[in-house]
């Protein structure tokens, strides 16, 4: 639940920031990276490179974190605009890491079973102690960070040289969305997958925007339906059986729908009658 909100949270800045498309593309190249990681001795082997390499070639959070820091670097822009055809460079780069992930991980010893787990995500039910541990301090910090940016970034996004001239500090803002969006992706990735982190970096932010208005209680909002979505998801997992991944998805759906019905069909109503009268 931690995770689905400071998921939820951070997509709100991406959106703002219209890198809907950076949110897609960089959990595909970290899954890149973590492919590498489990094929990389068996393809360097193949290739008559080395068959002892060092341990490092083959840490799997390492390489997650390089290949999400790459895509990062080249899609979330800092100190400048999104640069023109973005959008298809983002696209090019889900490309790119899904066929390397496909290419790399069939070469591992274990390369169907792996293939598996990448596409459909380790089922959270069963993390590590560690794993957890990391979460619950990790996650949170990451929640408050990004409604701490809340409002310098909503700025930025809206015209970056008047909240320059306001005094907002634009490169030192953009660059520490940059690093949070790293190390959300970094540690949510290998453990929820990446269909996980994509769902939940745009459904919960996109319902959120349509409820509220202000940045702040879009922050709060996005992360509640989340957290609500992600429950909702786990608990039909467990008690219909059903695919962990893919009922975590449903549920943030399911979720933002009700809260788009809720605030179209009864607030909204509400509202302008109270105007009205």
């Amino acid at each position: 639940m931690l995770a689905a909100a400071a998921c939820a949270a951070a997509g709100t800045l991406l959106r703002w920031r219209r890198l809907v498309w950076a949110g897609f593309a960089v959990p595909q190249a970290a899954t890149a990276g973590a492919a590498w990681a489990l094929g990389s001795g068996t393809l360097l082997a193949t290739w008559g490179l080395t068959s002892d390499a060092p341990a490092w070639t083959s840490s799997v959070p390492l390489w997650t974190f390089l290949a999400a820091a790459v895509a990062i670097a080249f899609l979330v822009p800092v100190g400048r605009d999104a640069p023109r055809g973005s959008e298809r460079a983002a696209a090019a780069c889900f490309l790119i890491a899904t066929s390397a992930a496909v290419l790399f991980v069939s070469e591992g010893s274990h390369g169907l079973e792996e293939v598996r787990a990448l596409l459909v995500g380790k089922t959270a039910l069963f993390l590590s102690s560690d794993d957890l541990g990391l979460l619950r301090i990790a996650m949170p910090a990451l929640l408050v960070a990004a409604w701490l940016g809340a409002r310098p970034i909503s700025a930025i996004a809206f015209d970056r040289d008047h909240a320059r001239a306001a005094g907002r500090r634009v490169v030192a803002w953009e660059t520490a969305t940059a690093v949070g969006f790293l190390t959300l992706i970094a540690l949510v990735t290998p453990l929820f997958d990446a269909p996980f982190v994509f769902a939940y970096l745009t459904l919960p932010a996109a319902a959120a925007e349509r409820d509220v208005a202000r940045p702040l209680a879009v922050v709060l909002v996005a992360a509640v339906l989340g957290a609500g979505g992600f429950l909702l998801g786990a608990t039909a997992s467990i008690a219909w059986d059903l695919p962990y991944s893919t009922a975590t998805v449903a549920g943030v759906i399911v979720v933002d729908g009700a809260a788009l019905l809720v605030s179209y069909a009864i607030l909204r109503p509400i509202a302008r009658a109270a105007g009205r009268s």
